[in-house]
């Protein structure tokens, strides 16, 4: 899912249905991260990062509504991402994303090559992708001596 979709299903003012607390939630902001959201009573609201909000509509299928938290919770950390105090709110905006744009709520997307990327980027930041000079002296080797 790309920012631009999520900024194109939602407008400021928007109100998201919240049915654990038979409320509503309110889009008042976008940034570059993500949508804030706020619900009756709370002033400082709650920032739905856009990767985040991503992996909870293409797993959407898989998480049981009757436990959301705990769902959204597993679908984040598979996709490599730390769990927020808000997982049962991305549920309740990927669910309302999944309405106003029309998608199936049990499709995923079998190649969703923007998500594959960013993850592919998340792993290569943490992991040293430095040349290393014995492997590719080695694999010099190796090719030179293969028959091709």
């Amino acid at each position: 899912m790309t920012r631009e979709a999520f900024r194109s299903a939602f407008r400021l003012g928007d109100s998201i249905p919240f049915a654990t607390r038979k409320g509503s939630l309110t889009v008042v902001e976008f940034t570059e991260r993500g949508m804030r959201v706020t619900s009756t009573g709370r002033s400082e609201g709650y920032l739905l990062d856009f990767d985040k909000l991503g992996v909870v509509v293409k797993d959407f299928g898989s998480i049981p509504s009757a436990g959301a938290h705990d769902g959204v919770g597993r679908a984040l950390k598979q996709h490599g991402l730390n769990e927020t105090s808000a997982e049962t709110i991305l549920y309740a905006a990927a669910k309302e994303f999944i309405v106003r744009s029309g998608l199936p709520k049990g499709s995923r997307s079998t190649h969703d090559s923007d998500s594959i990327t960013e993850a592919m980027n998340r792993i290569a930041d943490q992991v040293d992708t430095r040349p290393d000079e014995f492997l590719s002296s080695a694999s010099s080797r190796i090719l030179q001596d293969s028959e091709w």
